[in-house]
């Protein structure tokens, strides 16, 4: 059995998935699998997971982002450097 697939299909969700984390990803790719469930479809394409980003929305966001940075420079200088994460260095 061949699994179905678009050349530009993957290229456009990794575009349209930015600023997702792991726990989004998941939600996205669960979602995508109910309404090929409900469809009862054999294959998920792009069209459910165009569907799925509708009801999925992005946990990061700039405002999060400059939070987590202020966190990081905060801690920056306060942890020895031979277990400072390297982005910290």
């Amino acid at each position: 059995m061949t699994t179905p697939h678009g050349t530009g299909s993957s290229r456009r969700l990794a575009t349209d998935i930015e600023g997702f984390v792991g726990s989004d990803l998941e939600a996205l790719c669960r979602e995508a699998a109910m309404l090929v469930m409900r469809e009862d479809a054999v294959f998920v394409n792009q069209s459910h997971f165009e569907k799925a980003r509708e009801k999925v929305h992005a946990t990061m966001n700039e405002r999060l982002r400059q939070c987590y940075g202020k966190v990081q420079q905060h801690f920056k200088d306060r942890l020895p450097k031979d277990v400072q994460p390297l982005e910290y260095q």
